[in-house]
């Protein structure tokens, strides 16, 4: 429930609430941001998702505004898809009529990669700052006429924010298009982060094992997230094919959901390793299931700052992940984890199998971990940079003067 009255008001904007790293970080920020004082009220452009429920439960505001109709009109194709098109034409009036409600002293948008232009202007129609907030990589919309328009529509008290370096990195060409005075932090940004979860819970784990039959002293290597194609789950599960014939206790625990979800079990089944693959779909808690890990393993294409690495990293676990920007921000070869190459099964394999082998080796790269995250990664120093942003940004919207450190 709201704690009182607020002296600042936020809208965050995200296409969905569905599950993944943006909407448990904009979740926790909302909620830690509330302890400073400052509400936080959701506007969907896309789709509703799951942890709009929890939002909901929590006492946050949630707002629709679709950008898409999604409505399905059976008598005419053609009529309906011209009512659907629509929605797009008018997305730009309803999401300034829906500030105009909230009212904010800043937008912030988690939308990096669409509609920039109909944001900023909706943002300023509402008389707010807009912060354009990157948390992936986009090799595409940056480089297009119409982010070179998005430029122009700047104004003090505008930000453009990414998650950390590789952020930075990815977006290069066209943040040097971008007057200084409106990117955040510049290399660095406001990095994602977590509450603490605390180290793990044998306990708890053995209770998760014994519902899905994995046996107590099973080694399980296992990953948060949504089962999509640049995550390459399946090279995780190639991988522990690998090592299977050789160590018939490893087992795979994937929390989460997503299209490719039914890919990856054919895959299983096809490999002759559906009885040690779990997939326990959509969890409220995904930090809980981290409790019956030995390992966590990310082998994405590309990230941006994982959550789910930090929700591992938190709970102290040896991780196994690729070394693409995003991820070699936060891990160290060595040190708090193990980098391997993109696509290379069999380094995972190898990797996997010496973490099997080798306990203290488990327990030192979780510890440096665990230490990691909790010199750098904790919720509440996130929130009071955010708070410290917004308020400049405000400030700079209302004398129309860009603020020179």
């Amino acid at each position: 429930m709201n704690t009182g009255d607020a002296s600042l008001r936020a809208a965050y904007i995200l296409t969905s609430l569905n599950p993944g790293g943006t909407a448990t970080q904009a979740r926790h920020l909302a909620a830690e941001l509330r302890k400073h004082n400052v509400e936080c009220e959701f506007i969907l452009t896309l789709d509703r998702g799951a942890v709009a429920d929890l939002l909901e439960q929590e006492g946050f505001t949630i707002h629709q505004c679709y950008y898409h109709g999604r409505e399905e009109f059976s008598w005419s194709y053609r009529v309906g898809k011209l009512i659907r098109r629509s929605y797009l034409l008018t997305f730009r009036h309803r999401l300034t009529k829906t500030l105009k409600t909230i009212r904010p002293g800043v937008v912030h948008s988690f939308m990096h990669g669409e509609l920039w232009l109909d944001q900023i202007s909706a943002a300023h129609h509402a008389g707010a700052p807009f912060l354009l907030n990157f948390g992936s990589p986009s090799s595409t919309y940056p480089q297009t006429r119409l982010a070179m328009r998005f430029n122009r529509r700047l104004r003090p008290g505008d930000r453009l924010l990414g998650v950390g370096p590789g952020i930075y990195d990815a977006y290069h060409d066209y943040l040097s298009s971008v007057p200084a005075t409106f990117v955040a932090y510049p290399g660095q940004g406001i990095l994602n982060s977590l509450p603490d979860p605390g180290p793990v819970d044998a306990q708890s784990g053995q209770a998760i094992r014994r519902q899905f039959g994995i046996p107590a002293d099973a080694f399980v290597v296992g990953s948060i997230g949504r089962l999509i194609t640049h995550k390459q789950v399946d090279d995780l599960i190639s991988a522990i094919h690998r090592l299977s014939s050789d160590q018939a206790d490893i087992h795979i625990l994937l929390v989460g959901d997503g299209s490719e979800r039914a890919n990856l079990e054919t895959l299983a089944r096809e490999l002759g390793l559906a009885d040690r693959i779990h997939f326990t779909g959509f969890q409220t808690n995904p930090t809980d299931w981290l409790n019956a890990m030995d390992c966590y393993a990310l082998l994405s294409l590309f990230e941006g700052l994982p959550v789910a690495l930090l929700e591992a990293m938190a709970r102290g676990l040896p991780i196994v992940a690729t070394d693409v920007p995003g991820i070699r921000d936060v891990i160290q070869d060595d040190v708090n984890g193990i980098l391997v190459p993109l696509n290379d099964i069999r380094t995972v394999a190898s990797t996997v199998g010496r973490l099997m082998q080798s306990e203290s080796l488990r327990d030192r790269l979780g510890a440096a971990a665990r230490r990691e995250f909790l010199a750098h990664y904790q919720i509440a120093g996130t929130a009071c940079a955010f708070k410290e942003l917004y308020m400049m940004m405000i400030a700079e919207r209302r004398t129309g003067r860009a603020y020179v450190p």
